[in-house]
């Protein structure tokens, strides 16, 4: 009789096998159309969010691949491409292409090694990539509330969320992704102006508020940021983030002790982030607690040894 250690170590090596080649169908399934639709560079990330660092970089024509050294990490990927002037029905496309990829690529090649009678190493590797596929389009294409950090802090959402987000704001989307654009072509100003027309209009979601609060601080407008991040406050949770940036805001306002209370806050819902103990550290500094402030210090240090103040 087979035991059951053994049984659950064959379905972990297969799931080391097959979830990172699912990882890899999925995001070319995204990568693929969007050369097609844009006819602009397309930058994949499997295996992070979009750090570079600890990849190796592989370009095909207009498109750049950058896979992390280690396939463990291959169980997140990112698609990067320029889609503010995509038509709904091929940002459609784009979104639901990445998990049907890896679907339907996995089921193809199950097909043929059982009509072929391939070796049966090899029929059982394909069954948990049909599995594997079949989890990716359960957990991608569900919408989900919660948002994903990008490396460069910005936020974003499985592939059901930007579905739901297309048919529910479908006549302002179009002016969000100008608004993104705007956003990473570092036009803070143009883009808080697209930010708050897209509110007034009735985008009234979280992240909408999160990038323009984002924006307000680039431009040093921490007045409009506060006003936001009130408007904020009153119809969602604030999340760490969230407390971290108030906090700083509140401090360039030179409310010291609100900003400590929402760095404390922060702080609470998420310990790891070493800029809020930098932050907070150089807050306790302009109050003369250099007591705490070096103790903050110390601690965002020990986070991230690049997290410094000059």
């Amino acid at each position: 009789m087979v035991q059951t250690p053994f049984i659950l170590l064959v379905c972990f090596i297969l799931f080391a096998i097959t979830w990172p080649l699912t990882t890899l169908l999925h995001e070319l399934g995204h990568g693929i159309p969007s050369l097609l639709f844009t006819r602009k560079p397309v930058t994949l990330y499997i295996g992070s969010y979009g750090v570079k660092k600890g990849s190796v970089s592989i370009k095909l024509g207009r498109l750049r691949i950058y896979l992390k050294y280690n396939p463990f990490a291959w169980w997140k990927g990112l698609c990067l491409f320029e889609n503010d002037t995509l038509r709904l029905y091929q940002q459609v496309i784009i979104l639901v292409a990445g998990p049907a990829a890896s679907l339907l690529v996995s089921t193809v090649c199950c097909y043929f090694a059982f009509s072929f009678d391939l070796h049966g190493s090899i029929k059982l590797i394909l069954v948990a990539l049909v599995f594997s596929s079949l989890m990716d389009l359960y957990f991608n294409i569900i919408p989900r509330e919660e948002p994903i950090t990008l490396a460069d802090g910005r936020l974003a959402f499985n592939d059901g969320k930007q579905l739901k987000m297309l048919f529910r704001y479908r006549s302002l989307y179009l002016n969000y992704r100008k608004a993104i654009a705007l956003y990473e072509q570092q036009l803070y100003k143009q883009a808080l102006e697209a930010f708050i027309s897209l509110i007034q209009g009735g985008l009234t979601e979280d992240f909408v508020y999160r990038t323009a609060i984002s924006a307000c601080m680039q431009e040093h407008d921490y007045q409009q940021a506060k006003l936001l991040d009130e408007q904020l406050a009153a119809q969602f949770a604030k999340n760490a983030t969230d407390y971290a940036s108030s906090g700083l805001l509140k401090a360039r306002l030179t409310q010291y002790e609100e900003g400590l209370e929402d760095f404390s806050k922060a702080l609470a819902l998420d310990p790891a982030l070493s800029y809020t103990w930098g932050n907070r550290g150089y807050t306790y500094l302009l109050l003369g607690d250099y007591h705490q402030a070096l103790a903050d210090f110390d601690q965002a240090l020990l986070l991230d040894a690049t997290d410094a103040y000059d």
